[in-house]
């Protein structure tokens, strides 16, 4: 994860289609003294303006509208287990033959 600014790029949003959406941009310039914008996946980490806590997450800005258009219900879901990672399962599943120990 990368938590500091792109060098030579600048981190910038456009307008989304509600006033709280802003879609990350980023324009990076070229030896022409053009510049191209390029969708940014990068997220909020690297906005030097954003404010992040990788402990805590990050907020939750899609709730809101995914709640708003009614076809959703939210359910409490099963405690994690230590099996949820997920290491283990190609062999529980047959996939993998079991390595001796």
């Amino acid at each position: 994860m990368t938590e500091r600014v792109v060098p030579a790029a600048r981190k910038t949003y456009l307008q989304g289609s509600r006033p709280d959406i802003r879609v990350p941009m980023r324009e990076v310039p070229l030896t022409n003294g053009d510049a191209v914008v390029l969708y940014d996946t990068s997220g909020p980490y690297t906005d030097p303006a954003a404010r992040t806590d990788v402990r805590r997450g990050l907020p939750a800005l899609r709730e809101a509208w995914i709640a708003e258009r009614g076809d959703t219900a939210p359910y409490e879901g099963r405690a994690v287990r230590p099996g949820d990672d997920g290491r283990r399962a190609p062999v529980r599943e047959g996939l993998l033959p079991r390595r001796p120990r």
